[in-house]
């Protein structure tokens, strides 16, 4: 590079551009150059050596510039296969920036790669290496890898040489995972784990976490080796001081090789296991706040890696008391960067039942974080209390939120007002407890809360008698304090004109004034409201004056632009004069049904939950994801929320049974409703709930539960078994496991994997940030399948496990069902995977498969915006990677509705009135797993409205990520319907 300076063409030519004066000047001085160059280049004159690497410099500093550059790649291309090292290296350079992975020219350049990756010169070796992993993509993959895996591996390579290979491995790896199989790279991957370089062993572990991440099956014999380099650098033993900062051994290949364990499976070897917990011990008592910064960064990147893999590590009760230990210390301190991190791996613990005691012990500090000056631990403060509450504190949890909701900054009340909302109904000791805050939350925070909310108090005061002289004073007080927002307004309105007569020393005329106040400033459908409530006070009233003033109101708005308040205004004015209409018209509000809230019904929707299944309901008990089966007769109680289930509950009619049909058992009574109006106001069956019903007759289970192809049928009647051809064919699933995946990614239940012998359905129950995937484990031969063996393996970002194991044998025609519990950290561009085994007869089948908990499981539609709330936000991400565009054709027109019903089974709300062509549908929806990021998540389809074959997709979030796999998400399923 030193010889670059020296060219003293190239240096007058910078030297004009800096000199140049003005914008067109620059432009001009370019385009002069690059006609020069172009020049030279199509002379039949032989450049020189010098010339060549002139004129590749200019063209790269003229791209730098900002200006296209349409030619010159041949001859950068072309310096790449040039003896000398330097024109070499100004050709891997130039190439570098003008050529990408998709550029037809790079085809040229794979020989003279693969050439110097063959040579024996180091400094070639390491410029293809760089190359490859900078620019290369699926064709250089195919081309390079294997040769790459040579140098690698060779004895012969020197550290320097292994570190690039590896890195530039990793990198073809992503672009192609199919170049590393388990079967011829798992022991070349452990014996590169014998490494004693440092630094060649931090770039080997990197990609042994890619291949994990991915699929880590078939590489467990690489854990050993991780734990004993994970010991060595814990007790400092052969560590050079060139890998040691501030007296840490190596902290970066420390938090690799605990980022890498994550993703398999605690050890087995007992150990083994008693190494690796010994480690993670010496981490968690071993760190401290130290006065050095840097060393305190070192330490705590370190202590926080530990903290995941603890979660991984099947609980380990110790090791998680510890965990809770510093991280309390950690968000008492005043280091605001320690806090933060302190309160996130704290909110992550919470997810975690066992933790959840110790963690309500720190309330205080929690709620004293959410004064602090800095937001981002503001945030985090509020994931935490609302993550840590239950029925025991949410008295005092719920008064907090309140409290701070009044004084909380505008970015944050719309996310606290909904938590509030949730917190409120979902463990409400009480209903005069539950309207209470309810209330006070919608004269608090009424522009930030949604209608759902309001709508709940009307429909809880409507039904409850006792409840409505405390509600119309509640509402009278807010209204003469001067509560100004449209949902407190609406609310005041429907339940003063309802039940004033329920406090008969409010004044129906003091009453018709406030709402007078309020009338000419609200919107068309608060205005509604009010019209309504006037001709309630009419109709109840005596006095005569009031009367005459609503008459008053009513003509005025029979000559409204709105026509719904129009035709409002002339039927109420009507009906006030008529006595027998206006009596039965007018009068009370008949009871409103009972069923599950519109919050958590949006919930449930956002998570694919079903909700005429009793196992979906919230729960009165301890644990949200109780896993226990609910005991079956009358009176038997479920004490699950999500949970509670056993397989006949989760897939009906799915009881496999080789016994001929019988006739069907009586229906069940139903069970006397509950007396208690909590058990109402929820929907819950933890008290006298019905039995379940008996399972259907076998008859009825030929049809496939899941609708996932060939069906159930087969259970039963099919006579599958290992005679039929077995031994003669591998055993392959039936259909494209694709296709399974991206219909579950839209729907809450269906097939996963089906073969010859072995059906896998699943029922998937989401409440953000967590989730219980049910797994059915069918057997259609009429022989048994044996040593059945199932894992779930980690993806980043999520916490996932096996909520007990299956047997390992499933007896012909039948089933056995296991559950996986899965929490989201964060957008992940990965799932879990569900990895299994089965045996039949001398056949053995293993398969790994993805688990649908993607993005979008974890969203909660966002069902109404107004136009400006809506552009505000969507300005808000003006450009990639958070906000992305793709065009996508189909075979077959689509309809904007079908658009719309597609955007809903990805947990999108479809928000209308928001663009006026009628071809484009615009949805919306909050990610509902605590973030530092604004959750709310945007996006537009736009049909090409003649022949409806091209859909143009954008997306829009806080996060490039999520924003990524949402936009993704959509497309496939766009393509599949």
């Amino acid at each position: 590079m030193a010889k670059t300076i020296t060219m003293r063409g190239l240096k007058m030519f910078i030297t004009d551009i800096r000199n140049c004066k003005h914008k067109e000047e620059e432009e001009q001085r370019v385009e002069k150059e690059l006609a020069n160059i172009r020049s030279k280049f199509k002379s039949d004159k032989t450049l020189t050596d010098y010339d060549k690497k002139k004129y590749v410099w200019k063209l790269l500093y003229i791209h730098m510039l900002g200006y296209d550059v349409e030619f010159g790649h041949v001859q950068a291309i072309d310096l790449i296969s040039a003896p000398k090292y330097t024109e070499k290296q100004v050709g891997y350079a130039v190439t570098s920036v003008l050529v990408n992975e998709n550029n037809d020219f790079l085809r040229l350049a794979i020989n003279a790669v693969r050439n110097d990756i063959l040579s024996r010169n180091e400094a070639n070796q390491c410029l293809a290496l760089a190359f490859a992993a900078n620019v290369g993509g699926p064709e250089f993959s195919e081309a390079l890898a294997s040769d790459v895996m040579k140098l690698l591996v060779s004895n012969a390579s020197r550290p320097v040489v292994k570190k690039k290979a590896a890195l530039c491995l990793l990198r073809l790896y992503r672009k192609n995972p199919d170049i590393i199989s388990a079967d011829l790279w798992s022991t070349k991957m452990a014996s590169l784990l014998d490494e004693r370089d440092i630094g060649t062993l931090g770039t080997c572990v990197s990609l042994l976490t890619a291949i994990a991440a991915r699929d880590g099956t078939g590489f467990e014999g690489c854990v050993p080796k991780l734990v004993a380099i994970l010991e060595r650098l814990a007790h400092a033993r052969s560590v050079p001081q060139d890998h040691t900062y501030y007296g840490i051994p190596s902290p970066w290949l420390q938090i690799r090789i605990m980022r890498c364990l994550q993703y398999f499976p605690q050890p087995e070897d007992p150990e083994l296991s008693k190494a690796l917990i010994s480690v993670v011990k010496a981490v968690l008592t071993g760190t401290d706040i130290n006065k050095n910064v840097n060393k305190n960064n070192a330490t705590h990147a370190i202590l926080f890696e530990a903290l995941a893999l603890v979660m991984q590590m099947d609980y380990n009760q110790e090791l998680l008391s510890r965990c809770l230990s510093i991280l309390g210390k950690f968000i008492a301190v005043r280091e605001p960067n320690i806090r933060y991190l302190g309160l996130e791996n704290m909110c992550r613990l919470a997810l975690l039942p066992d933790c959840l005691p110790s963690i309500r012990q720190h309330t205080k500090t929690v709620v004293g974080a959410l004064k602090d000056s800095d937001i981002s631990i503001r945030r985090r403060a509020l994931d935490l209390m609302f993550t840590m509450c239950d029925h025991e504190n949410a008295r005092e949890i719920v008064s907090e939120l309140l409290e701070y909701l009044k004084t909380a900054d505008f970015a944050m009340r719309e996310v606290l007002a909904l938590k509030i909302a949730i917190l409120a109904e979902k463990f409400a000791p009480d209903l005069m407890w539950y309207v209470d805050v309810a209330m006070e939350l919608v004269e608090t925070a009424g522009d930030y809360i949604s209608e759902d909310v309001w709508f709940r108090i009307v429909q809880l005061v409507t039904n409850h008698k006792d409840m409505q002289d405390h509600a119309v004073r509640h509402m009278y007080a807010a209204l003469s304090r001067g509560g100004s927002a449209e949902p407190l307004i609406e609310t005041a309105a429907y339940i003063l004109g309802e039940f004033s007569r329920a406090a008969p020393d409010v004044s129906p005329v003091t009453i018709f004034q406030l709402l007078s106040e309020k009338l000419p400033v609200v919107s068309a459908q608060t205005k509604g409201i009010i019209l309504n409530a006037f001709a309630k006070l009419a109709l109840h009233s005596d006095s005569d004056i009031l009367k005459d003033s609503i008459q008053n109101v009513f003509a005025r708005y029979q000559r409204f632009a709105d026509t719904d308040l129009q035709q409002r205004a002339v039927e109420y004015a009507g009906l006030t004069e008529k006595a027998g209409m206006r009596d039965s018209i007018l009068g009370m509000m008949p009871p409103f049904p009972e069923h599950e809230s519109g919050l958590l019904k949006r919930l449930a929707a956002a998570t694919g939950g079903i909700a005429d299944d009793s196992s979906s309901h919230m729960h009165k008990g301890e644990d949200e994801f109780e896993t226990a089966a609910p005991e079956h007769g009358a009176g038997a109680g479920t004490a699950g929320g999500l949970g509670g289930y056993g397989a006949a509950d989760l897939i009906e009619g799915l009881a496999i049974d080789d016994g001929p049909p019988t006739a069907a058992a009586p229906s069940h009574q139903p069970a006397a409703p509950s007396s208690d109006p909590l058990m109402d106001l929820y929907s819950l069956d933890a008290q006298g709930a019905p039995p379940p019903p008996p399972p259907p007759e076998p008859a009825a289970m030929a049809d496939d539960a899941f609708g996932g192809g060939a069906g159930l049928a087969d259970l039963i009647t099919g006579d599958v078994g290992p005679g039929a051809g077995a031994s003669e064919r591998p055993i392959t699933p039936l259909a494209d496991l694709g296709i399974w995946f991206r219909r579950l990614v839209a729907v809450p239940q269906g097939v996963l994997y089906e073969d010859d012998y072995l059906q896998i359905g699943l029922k998937q129950e989401y409440r953000p940030p967590q989730a219980r995937l049910g797994l059915f484990f069918g057997n259609k031969s009429t022989s048994p399948l044996e040593g059945l063996q199932v894992h779930v393996g980690p993806a980043s970002n999520y916490n996932a496990q096996l909520a007990g194991a299956p047997p390992p044998v499933v007896a012909p025609k039948r089933q056995e069902q296991v559950s996986v519990m899965v929490a989201a950290l964060a957008p992940a561009l990965t799932q879990p995977t569900l990895s299994f085994k089965y045996r039949l007869g001398s056949q053995e089948v293993s398969q790994t498969l993805n688990l649908p908990c993607v993005n979008s499981k974890f969203l909660v539609p966002v069902e109404s915006m107004d136009q400006s709330g809506f552009f505000a936000a969507w300005q808000a991400v003006p450009a990639p990677p958070q906000k992305l565009q793709e065009v996508v054709s189909r075979p077959h027109p689509m309809q904007p509705s079908q658009v719309a019903a597609m955007l809903r089974s990805l947990n999108f709300g479809v928000v209308p009135g928001i663009d006026p062509n009628q071809n484009n549908v615009v949805g919306g929806a909050n990610y509902a797993v605590p973030c530092p990021f604004n959750p709310l998540c945007l996006c537009r389809i736009e049909v090409e409205p003649n022949s409806k074959l091209q859909l143009r997709v954008t997306v829009s979030s806080g996060d490039a990520t999520l924003s990524s796999t949402l936009k993704e998400a959509i497309k496939q399923q766009i393509l599949a319907v």
